[in-house]
């Protein structure tokens, strides 16, 4: 699949893509801020400004500028709508410029690639550069357990700072002590996180890339996050695009694959490593064992109580939302209604309603929404810089693949 401008040479997409790269990783979540204590703010607008202004002033250095698709804008505006009103209700009008500005370089990041290399190009880039990551994790986790590998030092996490992060040089890791063991973060602030970036990377890649080497390298290194949300949806990944009639034999392998993993994990119960069990199958025995009592499966894992104290305070402002800030009710399936109420979810969630209704007849990027819209349930949509640059990517990548096939 081919709209990328060849123009450029391997060594320009390689800088554009650093120039692009070096903004990205500069913001939450994203930890290098945070762990090499570098001398400019993670979070609010002025790096952000500086950042778009710098990429701008790029953009109008080009002699060839692109425009995106005005579909992109309206779903932004939509967006942006929502963030204001739910902000405006909650007496935050700092956050409601703030997330103006991350959506203004997102914006401006994804001009400067459509106008140069293109984001299938970028995204070749991008895939590789998470696998690195994933590698390194794995390579980390290999020299801890066994040659006694440490981390050099600890940082606050200057986005949540009731934590450290663990800088392995190789990984970052957070929240690591004797009970919980290392599980790597990539250079993310935590495993989760690595694991669903992974993810994501492995959508674009089956639906715009369809570089099949990657695919299998990839997953076997994420696995190693130990996210129980990437477990669960690279289980959905692998059902959805492989388990067919004309995949049979894949099919039967990937089976026996699973199956003998299962068994690995599930005998280094009480062992040595038995946090390798604790943190994947025992989570998810954990959470049978717990709906049973509960009769409720959505929140009998370890976010219970974050989803309990986020249904509790959408009850009591169902519309735009609470303003209590005193309470955390992110990272559950009930935070957007929490945060924005029944209006704001619904101006803030446009993006992904209008991909259900432009994609309902096509069955393969239906997939992938899919395995993105699991995600939602345990790490909703935030409008940090990351989720708009990729959330949107994905769209304009649907519109330019939808053209090509349409025009063709």
């Amino acid at each position: 699949m081919e709209y990328t401008n060849k123009k450029y040479s391997t060594i320009k997409t390689t800088l554009i893509f650093l120039f692009v790269l070096l903004q990205i990783v500069c913001f939450y979540p994203y930890e290098f801020v945070s762990v090499y204590y570098l001398p400019f703010p993670q979070v609010g607008g002025v790096m952000h400004l500086i950042c778009a202004t710098i990429t701008c002033i790029a953009i109008l250095m080009l002699n060839n500028r692109k425009t995106l698709p005005s579909v992109v804008y309206r779903l932004m505006l939509i967006q942006l709508f929502g963030f204001w009103i739910c902000c405006l209700a909650h007496d935050n009008i700092n956050m409601a410029i703030g997330q103006t500005l991350v959506f203004i370089l997102a914006t401006f990041l994804i001009i400067y690639i459509e106008s140069t290399i293109g984001l299938v190009a970028f995204f070749r880039f991008y895939n590789k550069w998470i696998f690195l990551m994933a590698a390194l994790g794995v390579l980390t986790w290999v020299l801890i357990n066994y040659f006694s590998y440490s981390p050099i030092y600890s940082a606050l996490d200057l986005e949540n700072t009731n934590r450290l992060i663990d800088n392995y040089v190789f990984s970052f890791a957070s929240n690591n002590n004797e009970l919980s063991k290392f599980t790597y973060s990539g250079f993310f602030d935590e495993n989760g996180a690595m694991g669903l970036w992974g993810m994501f990377a492995l959508v674009i890649n089956k639906l715009f890339i369809k570089e099949k080497w990657i695919e299998i390298p990839l997953i076997c290194c994420l696995l190693f996050t130990m996210s129980l949300g990437f477990i669960v949806q690279v289980t959905v990944y692998l059902i959805l695009f492989y388990v067919n009639r004309q995949n049979l034999y894949k099919c039967i392998l990937i089976a026996g694959a699973a199956f003998f993993l299962f068994s690995i994990v599930t005998g280094l119960q009480n062992t040595e490593y038995d946090f390798m069990y604790t943190k994947t199958i025992g989570r998810i025995s954990e959470i049978i064992e717990n709906s049973n009592s509960s009769s409720n499966l959505i929140a009998s894992d370890n976010r219970k109580e974050l989803a309990t104290a986020a249904l509790k305070e959408f009850r009591e402002n169902p519309i735009l939302g609470t303003s209590n800030t005193s309470i955390y009710v992110g990272d559950n399936i009930y935070e957007p209604l929490a945060l924005y109420g029944i209006l704001g979810s619904l101006l803030i969630y446009a993006p992904f309603l209008w991909m259900i209704y432009k994609c309902r007849s096509d069955r393969n990027f239906l997939k992938g929404l899919v395995i993105i819209m699991i995600s939602l349930f345990h790490r909703p949509f935030h409008a940090h810089l990351l989720w708009v640059f990729i959330l949107y990517s994905i769209i304009i990548l649907y519109i330019q693949r939808h053209k090509q096939l349409y025009e063709n």
